[in-house]
């Protein structure tokens, strides 16, 4: 992830959005490693194995 992070450097890309299925620990810790912010979370509004998840919003700022 952090090659694509970095081959966006210079592109005019603003920001990058990241939505993780909930509960998923592992991949939040991984994004906020890698700078990204928690936004949101959106209740019940992913559907996987016969289910719906709560999907936590994450984004990074490319500006600068």
């Amino acid at each position: 992830m952090e090659e694509l992070l970095n081959g966006l450097s210079g592109t005019g890309v603003h920001s990058a959005v990241a939505g993780i299925a909930q509960p998923n620990p592992a991949s939040n810790r991984l994004h906020e490693r890698l700078g990204y912010l928690e936004v949101g979370t959106y209740r019940e509004v992913g559907f996987k194995f016969g289910r719906y998840w709560d999907v936590t919003w994450y984004q990074k700022s490319l500006a600068g």
